[in-house]
């Protein structure tokens, strides 16, 4: 489902793998994504891809209808998208300064003209088994096993005659971009695809335009060999294949904001379009002679507004007008943004979900507060059993239209989505024309300076701390503030705090030692609200160290 879009069911998760291509390359320990392959000549340098599963119906084994009841096995189909790119193509100059500093634009540019060399493989059935993930001592997710014990196994095809390639190339104008934190996305991903029954949307092609050409506005890049100009991008894709043909075709359109690469406070966030081509027909139209508007295609719209500014409260009680578990978006508005519903999804460390769907028109004034779960059952707006730990907080919108293939319309209304009525959650996909996200992750709080165990600390000087998933600021519009408490013969009761960023790209926040405090001390790190107040559950680091 399209609604279920996440960059861990896409990628999957980091599987550390050495890398080494020819004389360009030499790293040890890499961070690949778990859905990616990658060989040099005739060495394999990655041989699995892999994914994790979504529990569903099977039929292939003895106690299917005690698998199916209990979550652990699943049918979906399997995809890739391969190819052989000579070395060259590759932006290999783009990750020079390291992981930290990869120039997207110059990568994004650069992997266009790849697409051409790609096809694309399509194993229509697949049977699986599930078994939840292993935790460690600290409740994190480990995955040594991916691609290995515990995986369905299935083959693809790398080339044609078994995969084929994305041989229809056609152009789409993009409508008037979307805007995440007060600035247009960086670029659009078109993912071309097929929403095929019970399965979902399977994709079959790719494409990519960027927004980097200064001054930044509201239109994709112009691109070489279109001469309609700027707001208009390529799309590769095969068509149905493998077992999925005469399903519906269609074209997501995402508008991505990069701000997540550079600024540490900001979650990845998407809006995007879906939209179905007239008459169920790819065309072939390389330099947009007749360009595909997406904005008049079918009943999708312009760009939904992400659901920048959402609340949930965490606590037992009422906090900064937030009731005790509630939700709230202020400022939120369905005007010129129409919306079915707003869905919220908490996942623990399990990839486990609480999802809830909310009336847009409500969300930034009562919103909804959560029941407590019952007696023996997980909460799983918290990540870990002991709550002692947020959850991922997902937080999006929805457009669903009666007929979206047909000419535009009117939007569904919450009602028709959560009533008896034809649009059911399982059939949602065959309805939405448009949808955004924004990942809430988890605050969390490390020291960079002073080292542990440090001696010879200077009073007076400053301690750097790093700040994620937080918006260090000292008014409403920002998550909170940073506040460190000392503890120590020489400093009982010191207190610093800091309510700006010192290196906001990096997340750094810089915090002075009080004058007055001397010899060895812990240092306790918290994140706390706009009022001071320490979050809930709280979110905190500590260190010692000795102040000369």
């Amino acid at each position: 489902s399209i609604t279920d879009l996440s960059l861990t069911q896409l990628l999957g998760n980091s599987v550390p793998t050495d890398v080494k291509i020819g004389n360009a390359i030499d790293q040890k320990g890499v961070p690949l994504p778990a859905g990616v392959y990658i060989g040099f000549s005739e060495q394999t340098i990655k041989g699995n891809i892999a994914a994790q599963g979504l529990a569903g119906v099977c039929t292939g084994f003895a106690d299917n209808e005690t698998r199916i009841n209990a979550g652990t096995c699943g049918t979906r189909t399997g995809w890739a998208l391969a190819g052989d790119v000579p070395l060259g193509d590759l932006p290999i100059d783009a990750f020079a300064g390291g992981t930290d500093n990869i120039k997207f634009d110059v990568v994004l540019a650069r992997v266009l003209p790849i697409f051409r060399k790609f096809n694309s493989s399509v194993v229509r059935d697949v049977e699986f088994t599930l078994k939840d993930t292993p935790l460690d001592p600290n409740g994190v997710p480990q995955f040594a096993d991916a691609g290995t014990a515990d995986f369905k196994q299935q083959d693809h095809a790398f080339a044609p005659p078994g995969a084929i390639p994305l041989a229809f190339n056609f152009v789409n104008k993009i409508p008037t971009l979307p805007r995440y934190r007060n600035a247009y996305v960086d670029g659009v991903v078109l993912l071309g695809g097929a929403n095929v029954p019970g399965r979902g949307v399977v994709p079959l092609g790719l494409g990519v335009a960027l927004n980097t050409a200064m001054p930044i506005d509201d239109k994709t890049d112009a691109v070489m060999g279109i001469p309609a100009g700027a707001g208009h991008a390529q799309l590769r894709m095969a068509p149905t294949h493998h077992g999925i043909e005469g399903a519906e075709y269609g074209v997501l359109a995402l508008g991505v904001s990069l701000k997540s690469f550079s600024d540490s406070s900001a979650g990845i966030a998407t809006s995007g379009l879906f939209v179905r081509p007239p008459n169920n027909k790819l065309v072939f139209d390389p330099t947009g002679a007749t360009p595909a508007n997406i904005l008049d295609l079918q009943a999708a719209g312009p760009f939904p507004v992400m659901p920048e500014g959402a609340k949930y409260n965490y606590a037992a009680v009422t906090v900064n007008t937030i009731p005790a578990r509630g939700f709230r978006i202020p400022g939120f508005t369905t005007t010129s943004n129409p919306t079915t519903a707003v869905r919220v999804a908490f996942s623990d460390n399990f990839d486990h979900r609480w999802v809830v769907l909310a009336d847009p028109n409500k969300v930034a004034t009562t919103g909804f507060a959560l029941p407590q779960v019952p007696g023996g059952t997980t909460d799983r707006t918290f990540a870990n059993a002991g709550a002692t730990l947020r959850s991922q907080m997902l937080v999006q919108t929805i457009r669903l239209a009666a007929d979206p293939a047909g000419a535009p319309g009117t939007t569904l209304p919450y009602a028709s989505l959560v009533e008896a009525s034809n649009t059911r959650g399982d059939s949602i996909t065959d309805h939405t024309t448009a949808f955004s996200f924004i990942d809430y992750a988890r605050p969390t709080i490390s020291w960079k300076t002073p080292a542990a165990g440090m001696t010879g600390v200077g009073a007076g000087s400053a301690m750097v701390l790093v700040v994620e998933s937080f918006r260090i600021g000292a008014t409403q519009m920002e998550d909170g503030f940073v506040k460190v408490t000392f503890t120590g013969a020489g400093c009982a009761g010191g207190m610093a705090e800091s309510k700006m960023y010192s290196a906001m790209d990096k997340g750094e926040v810089s915090v002075t030692l009080p004058a007055g405090c001397t010899g060895m001390v812990e240092a306790t790190a918290t994140l706390v609200d706009f009022n001071g107040a320490a979050l809930i559950p709280g979110v905190e680091s500590k260190r010692t160290f000795t102040i000369q």
